[in-house]
């Protein structure tokens, strides 16, 4: 059975109408045999730092599949 762990990572992003603003990325990984494999990465989440952490946090505590991410975020950044 898989194991999946969900880590935050803050990113400098820039938007033409909002130009250059910090977010938080959530990062899927893998336990593997030699440590982490990267499975997905989904950009721009959030701007709010605890937000990202609780999500990251969630998702690891309940095993959130990373194929499902998008949904559990519903479809666009928080």
């Amino acid at each position: 059975m898989d194991y999946w762990q969900y880590k935050t990572q803050l990113e400098q992003r820039y938007h033409p109408e909002r130009g250059h603003y910090t977010t938080y990325m959530l990062l899927a990984r893998r336990r593997i045999p030699t440590g982490w494999e990267k499975i997905e990465i989904i950009h721009d989440v959030t701007t709010k730092y605890h937000l990202a952490k609780k999500i990251a946090s969630l998702c690891t505590k309940y095993q959130a599949s990373p194929q499902h991410m998008r949904e559990i975020l519903g479809g666009k950044s928080l």
